[in-house]
């Protein structure tokens, strides 16, 4: 009998999905300071970075035990958030800043409370500070 093996294609590794965008921040910052047009590029600094950590919290959260994934999800929203708000950013450095609170501002605040809200939903024993300290058994 003969086997016909068909070659699938994959999808790109994650790693590097994370770090084409993290290299380009670097680059980016760089630069910034290097060249006149420094808002630009740290904004696309910010940005770069934003990217390759919502598609590494993204990665995380799909191989993560089902027990850590809910946790995964609000920060992969966190970072969503976090580059809505730098979306956001990048437009005002376009078309000007308006007042505060605007959809920046929205975008990080909604990272901090989902960030935050991830904490809180930690179980307690993973909170408690512990000690390392290898010959303090009761500390």
């Amino acid at each position: 009998a003969t086997v016909l093996r068909v070659a699938h294609l994959s999808p790109p590794r994650p790693f590097w999905l994370v770090a084409i965008p993290a290299a380009l921040a670097l680059v980016a910052m760089a630069l910034g300071k290097l060249t006149s047009a420094v808002g630009l590029w740290w904004d696309v600094a910010w940005t770069s970075a934003a990217v390759s950590a919502l598609i590494g919290a993204l990665a995380a959260r799909r191989v993560a035990l089902d027990a850590h994934r809910s946790r995964w999800t609000l920060w992969a929203a966190a970072v969503g958030c976090w580059l809505f708000g730098q979306l956001a950013w990048d437009v005002f450095g376009i078309t000007g800043s308006p007042a505060s609170p605007n959809p920046a501002d929205f975008g990080w605040w909604a990272f901090a409370v989902l960030v935050t809200l991830s904490i809180v939903r930690m179980p307690a024993r993973s909170r408690a500070p512990r000690s390392t300290w290898p010959a303090c058994g009761r500390c």
